[in-house]
């Protein structure tokens, strides 16, 4: 009975230990290195995500990326083209300027969609707002 025990421990501790060695993304997040080599797209992403300070959602939402496809780079299961490397490279280095630009598009295609009195309107009404406080700010 001995001899079966360890061979269960054994086998269950194998299994635990090679499913969280391919978790790369949650092991870097956590800052661990991962005891396999990791691929350097998945670090990208990685730091890409984080150095931006964002959630996962707002991360997403702001700039244009697939939920799945973020989580799919991070755990290193799927390679970026280089494309979407490309683009991972810039969310890293220039944040806000990719967020910026990203916006300035949006406001550009829905003023080229919508009536301009419209879009005037609600220019007018974000002038008057008052930039929101902190406290008020919902955590992810």
């Amino acid at each position: 009975m001995t001899k079966q025990h360890n061979l269960l421990n054994a086998a269950t501790e194998m299994v635990a230990t090679t499913r969280d060695r391919w978790n790369i993304g949650a092991r870097l997040k956590a800052g661990l290195r991962p005891p396999v080599p990791c691929p350097p797209t998945a670090r990208l992403a990685v730091r890409a995500h984080l150095g931006t300070g964002l959630c996962e959602s707002e991360f997403v939402d702001v700039f244009g990326l697939d939920v799945a496809d973020l989580r799919r780079f991070e755990s290193g299961e799927a390679e970026p083209d280089s494309a979407a490397t490309t683009y991972l490279e810039l969310i890293e280095v220039f944040p806000e300027y990719v967020a910026n630009l990203l916006t300035a598009a949006r406001i550009r295609r829905r003023v080229l969609a919508e009536p301009l009195a419209t879009v005037a309107e609600e220019l007018a009404t974000i002038r008057t707002m008052q930039p929101p406080s902190n406290d008020d700010k919902e955590p992810c």
